[in-house]
């Protein structure tokens, strides 16, 4: 027995200190993180500054953004980059922060009725992860389907959201919700792939989401996410006329990040 527990003290050791891990990641301390963050793969933090705010910026290994207090509301923005490892394991890191809350402002392609430049609270994500599964010779979309689970946003912070933005973004017939389908390759994207996901009621797809949620979950966050519709898949895919789509979902960009930097001041 002495030699055991000999043994795991000697674990104990080499186990990962997170708070280290935070800081070689994200270039701050652990401890300096507020309470509600915005996780976001690709857009810039210093987008979401809002009137008045004081940003400080942060830059590590693998993350960036911005620490943002606008008395009495303190938030951070933290740019994780494209695909769900980088994702997840940022919010896998905030907790080992003060962190409680997170808000997910991404993209996804849409489907069934989607028009590019709409807005998509996502109240779930199904898990299609993993890069290899795709690209295997014995690939079948249907396995992945058939295998996968969908995982949950939290329900009362999601609602909360819903109720912000309602007529909060501008020229917005309505604001869609439901669930998304977060893939692991974005060359898996093929049109029978795609038909595949949409027709299980899939609201679009993604690469972060699912990702995102399950680390909320294991680090005990609330998370919620807003997206916009930059393309269409099945009939408007983002190679084709790349200049035409951005035209169009310009404009939902800002009010994606308008209202997510005010919704975080509400909490």
């Amino acid at each position: 027995m002495k030699k055991r527990a000999s043994f795991w003290r000697g674990r104990d050791k080499i186990l990962m200190n997170k708070e280290k891990m935070f800081k070689y990641c994200f270039g701050t301390k652990a401890a300096e993180f507020p309470e509600t963050v915005i996780l976001t793969p690709f857009m810039r933090g210093e987008r979401f500054v809002i009137a008045g705010a004081k940003p400080v910026s942060f830059k590590g290994k693998l993350y960036s953004g911005a620490i943002i207090e606008a008395k009495p509301a303190k938030f951070a923005v933290v740019r994780c980059g494209i695909g769900p490892g980088l994702a997840g394991d940022a919010v896998l890191l905030m907790g080992a922060t003060p962190a409680r809350r997170v808000i997910f402002a991404g993209a996804c392609g849409g489907f069934g009725a989607s028009r590019v430049g709409d807005v998509v609270v996502c109240e779930g994500a199904f898990d299609g992860e993993g890069f290899s599964r795709y690209h295997g010779h014995d690939f079948h979309i249907a396995k992945i389907i058939d295998n996968g689970g969908i995982i949950s946003a939290d329900k009362g912070y999601t609602e909360k959201l819903k109720k912000f933005i309602s007529g909060k973004i501008s020229g917005r017939d309505k604001i869609r919700s439901g669930n998304i389908f977060t893939t692991g390759s974005l060359l898996a994207e093929e049109a029978q792939n795609m038909r595949a996901v949409e027709e299980k009621g899939f609201i679009g797809v993604d690469m972060e989401l699912s990702a995102v949620y399950q680390a909320a979950l294991a680090a005990r966050l609330a998370a919620a996410g807003i997206v916009f519709v930059s393309d269409l898949p099945l009939s408007r895919p983002l190679w084709e006329t790349p200049a035409d789509l951005e035209k169009e979902y310009s404009g939902v960009v800002d009010e994606v990040i308008r209202v997510s930097s005010e919704f975080a001041c509400m909490q």
